[in-house]
């Protein structure tokens, strides 16, 4: 069976490609504006920004998108502040080799301040050697249950205080009484009941007596009638 011959492809002509690839333009209707009034106000600080530039509005966005986006990669890979740079002598290999035995930075920062613990209980121990004074320590009683550090059981002695009653702290020891004149023992006689109750009774009755002193003074005055 015979072959079919290909027909040879031809090529896209440059006028049917631009024809092809040509934007195409809408037309706008000629009444689709009637009704866009409005108009934007432009104030007199944007548009001396905008004196003697050429650029448009879209040039000046991309010109700070650019500058956005070169300050986020400097941000990035900052540049160093500082440019000291110590001169470190060289170590020499008989140090190297001692600090290699030891070693590494860590390991030999953890050894000294083990070191440096001994030291000072080894001498925290030879400064007390000198007072060999030892307190007597008296057995605790039985039945005795001693909770707490001292300083516990003092916190705790602090709050039991406060919080007894009158009765609680009157020592039967304490004999002393005070000598109270005539006029209090009739005026106690007269009332049985507690000094804060009679204290605040006694404001009271200062405050009435303030307030009708105010209310006799707001009323108008009153002059006599003049003899003919």
């Amino acid at each position: 069976m015979p072959e079919a011959k290909k027909s040879p492809k031809k090529g896209m002509s440059k006028e049917v490609l631009d024809r092809l690839t040509k934007p195409v333009v809408k037309k706008k209707p000629k009444d689709m504006d009637k009704d866009c009034t409005f108009t934007p106000y432009i104030c007199e600080a944007s548009r001396e920004m905008v004196k003697g530039k050429s650029e448009s509005f879209h040039q000046r966005v991309d010109k700070m998108l650019e500058l956005h986006e070169k300050a986020m990669k400097a941000r990035l890979s900052p540049k160093p502040r500082y440019s000291f740079k110590p001169a470190i002598s060289p170590i020499s290999p008989e140090l190297q080799a001692k600090l290699e035995k030891k070693g590494d930075f860590f390991e030999r920062a953890k050894n000294d301040i083990e070191t440096r613990k001994k030291k000072a209980a080894a001498l925290d121990k030879a400064a007390t050697s000198a007072f060999s004074f030892q307190p007597a320590k008296s057995n605790t009683p039985a039945g005795v249950k001693i909770e707490g550090t001292f300083l516990d059981r003092v916190a705790a002695d602090v709050a039991a205080r406060k919080n007894r009653t009158t009765a609680d702290k009157t020592d039967p020891e304490c004999k002393f009484k005070p000598e109270i004149s005539k006029k209090s023992q009739k005026i106690m006689k007269e009332n049985s009941e507690k000094f804060e109750s009679r204290m605040s009774e006694d404001l009271e009755k200062r405050r009435q007596k303030l307030e009708d002193i105010k209310k006799e003074l707001a009323k108008p005055p009153k002059f006599g009638k003049k003899k003919k």
